[in-house]
């Protein structure tokens, strides 16, 4: 029998040990980053290789009040069938903001953009994990793809990005129109890419609106009905081997590994930028545009003061749920860390927002924070840090403001602005320290090498095209001709390769990178579309089939972290829990052994 003066150093040895390996489990599991696993939805609902089948079931008075109170977002129930699989009793309801108000005012067209709820009615219901997407009309698009094409660029560049399909809508089993689907940046997308413990998500959205509801509807939606004629497609070639530069596995690109962490910040007060912004395009665009200049300090993330009252739109504008006063405390923090230009990578991803705005930069995307209406973008924020995340690049490829094509080309790489860069911190702040700018520049620099000149982007629009090119020519509800559609195609070719030439002259002194350059272009920016009315000319698109892109492996944080997580898939955390269980175990014994021993109830 063990001596009664033994037991108490073997108890205390066996707690000990007990506690010690609990907190070894806890700490590890704490600290450890998320091991995530892509959910199912991404690969069986966002194919991009695939065109998607969405069939929408829904009554006539369903129908009718989804389209004569569109304005007002409701949701109305239908049933969703998408790749012969049905989910019934499905939120469905119109969403947008401009593109929202201009259908919504044409007695000529009802194609609105839709946002689909599966859980909307019947709780926690979804498709294979998703329960909320958008459908997008691609209005101001000719071409479908400028917003596809945009994601895929961000996606290059290792922003986390919704995931995308095009889909062939089908209303009542009737023909309806060739859209794009696009997750929502909501709690799957969150979870996706961040895990189950994510952090905040903001969509700031000034109070300046895209007018021009029921007054003077653009003449460019009056034609929404159109007769093809045969026209075949000039796409013959076979593009399916296309391939992805950002899924290819290599570590040659990581310009960040550059950085000096120390020491990084400057004082705001040497900023070149604050009051020396180039000129403007000053455009007649023939529609109720904002003011060239933002009023809107909070979206614009202008530091205002310390209280958090200051900041209410913001705040109002969270996406996630509850939001605490440290939250509001940490926003403050960021914005006035932009305002002085002091410890900026304490509250910011500055890698991140760099790849962001680099890849909008290139697509001279103004329909966004880049413009006066400081919107169409989110803000995550986790443990303090900030990122920026895409959303809405229907307007892309300088199609938002914009009517001169050379100021599209030549749009200034070191002022990516229509708004004066003292309105526009998030981009001017950062670019003021030169060690970031370089790394910004890095970015472009990737872009023009290894997304436009090894040949990616044009056979990535080949590509797209064989594959929308018949659902675009039947599109029953289409806003363009196929003629349009097909000029479109050919000017979005030319949009890449004479963007990264005045790229790359800007980035080598050759062109001013301040203001606008003077490279001559062949671009029709007319012809790619935008919000209002557009005369476009009818021409043919050549195919090229070389294919030559180079590798890159974006250096996210986290070891690229992005897919979502489901715990009851996640084998370390199964390991975890099975180790935990087992060191409770060992302490639960050992105080029953304990308690035993005392009362003399056995012994050993």
């Amino acid at each position: 029998m063990i001596k009664e003066k033994y037991i108490n150093a073997i108890s205390f040895v066996l707690i000990s040990t007990a506690l010690f390996f609990c907190f070894i489990i806890y700490f590890y599991n704490k600290f450890t980053p998320e091991t995530l696993v892509t959910p199912d939805y991404v690969n069986k609902i966002f194919n991009k290789d695939e065109v998607l089948q969405i069939n929408i079931d829904i009554s006539e008075e369903n129908f009718t009040s989804l389209i004569e109170n569109a304005i007002e977002e409701k949701y109305v129930v239908a049933n969703i069938t998408i790749n012969d699989t049905t989910i019934n009793n499905v939120g469905i309801r119109a969403k947008g903001n401009s593109s929202l108000q201009q259908v919504a005012s044409n007695d000529d067209t009802d194609r609105f953009s839709f946002k689909i709820n599966f859980s909307e009615y019947i709780s926690d219901q979804n498709l294979y994990g998703l329960e909320k997407l958008v459908l997008n009309n691609t209005l101001g698009d000719t071409t479908y793809m400028k917003e596809s094409l945009s994601y895929d660029l961000m996606e290059f560049l290792g922003v986390n990005t919704p995931a995308y399909a095009f889909a062939n809508i089908k209303i009542n089993n009737s023909d309806w129109g060739l859209y794009l689907a696009v997750e929502t940046l909501e709690e799957d997308f969150l979870e996706r890419y961040y895990g189950k413990d994510y952090g905040n998500l903001y969509k700031p959205e000034s109070d300046e609106k895209v007018g021009n509801k029921a007054n003077n509807p653009p003449n460019n939606l009056s034609n929404n009905r159109r007769d093809n004629n045969g026209l075949k497609s000039p796409y013959n070639e076979d593009n399916n081997g296309l391939k992805s530069p950002y899924n290819e596995d290599n570590n040659n690109f990581n310009p960040q590994n550059n950085i000096d962490n120390e020491n990084r910040s400057q004082n705001f007060s040497n900023n070149t930028y604050k009051n020396n912004s180039p000129p403007r395009d000053n455009t007649n665009n023939n529609f109720n545009f904002p003011n060239k200049t933002s009023n809107n300090k909070e979206t614009s993330l202008i530091y205002i003061d310390d209280n958090t009252s200051s900041y209410s739109k913001i705040f109002d504008s969270i996406v996630t749920k509850g939001l605490t006063e440290l939250d509001k405390n940490n926003y403050i923090k960021m914005v006035k860390s932009l305002d002085t230009g002091k410890n900026m990578d304490k509250y910011l991803d500055i890698d991140e927002i760099l790849r962001y705005f680099a890849a909008n930069t290139f697509l001279v995307n103004l329909d966004s924070y880049a413009g006066s209406m400081k919107h169409n973008y989110y803000l995550y924020e986790e443990n303090g840090v900030f990122q920026i995340l895409p959303w809405d690049f229907n307007l892309s490829f300088g199609t938002f403001q914009m009517n001169d094509s050379s100021k599209v080309i030549n749009f200034p790489i070191d002022t990516p602005v229509t708004d004066t860069m003292e309105n526009s911190p998030l981009i001017s702040s950062i670019l003021n320290v030169n060690e970031y700018k370089n790394l910004y520049h890095s970015y472009l620099d990737h872009i023009v090498n290894n997304y436009i000149n090894s040949g990616y982007f044009k056979n990535k629009i080949n590509y797209l095209n064989d594959l929308i090119y018949e659902y675009v020519k039947n599109d029953k509800t289409a806003f363009y001709s196929l003629d349009e559609y097909n000029l479109g195609v050919e000017n979005l070719i030319i949009f890449g390769e004479d963007r990264a030439k005045s790229i790359y002259l800007q980035l080598n002194n050759m062109q001013p990178s301040t203001e606008y350059g003077t490279l001559e272009t062949r671009l029709n920016i007319q012809s790619l579309g935008s919000i209002n009315n557009m005369d476009n000319k009818k021409d043919n698109l050549n195919k090229n089939n070389e294919y030559n892109p180079k590798d890159f492996n974006p250096n996210n944080k986290n070891n690229n972290m992005p897919n979502q997580n489901g715990f009851s898939n996640n084998k370390i955390n199964i390991k975890l829990l099975i180790s935990f269980s087992f060191y409770i175990l060992i302490l639960f014994l050992s105080l029953i052994y304990i308690k035993f021993y005392k009362t003399k109830k056995f012994k050993i």
